[in-house]
């Protein structure tokens, strides 16, 4: 997995980690769905070439995890952040871990948590003291950095194109934005 539970703070927080069984679950869609979003982002086969380049890592793919600059479309200096922090930069906490694949657990988590499943069916719970609200704000913004993620990286892919001759717009699956009306 090239991500952990650290990256799961400020606007993508996951309440309760301390819990094993939160901690426990965060996992299970951690090692579900980076793979997923893996595959829809970048395409079977340029996902299979990263998924089999880990060890050693080679230059290219250190360059799609780590971030690296890159001549945009319009001809600019543009920079791409890169699929997971450097360790360099997560020690000088110069940055908060971000990443398009935290947003999408994140998006995928807050889903399946609004409702529980029990032996009589779906249930809400109930705190007390506290009055439910809506979590739809806060998946659309997740989502919809992930997806702003995504299309920075595959402007980065395709401006490296020889690097990634393995990448094709036909093999990925575009994430488009969403609002709090799911439209």
């Amino acid at each position: 997995m090239l991500i952990d539970q650290s990256y799961f703070i400020g606007e993508i927080n996951i309440p309760g980690l301390t819990s094993e069984d939160v901690s426990g679950n965060l996992d299970y869609f951690i090692s579900k769905y980076e793979t997923e979003y893996l595959r829809l982002a970048l395409g079977y086969p340029l996902w299979k070439a990263l998924s089999d380049s880990m060890d050693p890592l080679t230059a290219r793919f250190e360059r799609l995890l780590y971030g690296y600059e890159f001549e945009n479309c319009h001809g600019n200096m543009d920079y791409w952040t890169g699929l997971i922090n450097t360790p360099d930069e997560i020690q000088e906490g110069a940055l908060r871990k971000t990443t398009p694949i935290a947003n999408y657990i994140y998006y995928n988590w807050s889903c399946d948590n609004i409702t529980f499943t029990t032996t009589i069916g779906e249930v809400k719970g109930k705190a007390e003291n506290s009055t439910s609200a809506s979590v739809v704000q806060k998946q659309s913004r997740a989502y919809n950095e992930m997806s702003a993620l995504t299309d920075k990286m595959l402007e980065f892919v395709k401006a490296n194109a020889a690097d990634y001759p393995e990448f094709n717009n036909c093999h990925t699956n575009p994430f488009g934005r969403t609002n709090i009306f799911n439209l």
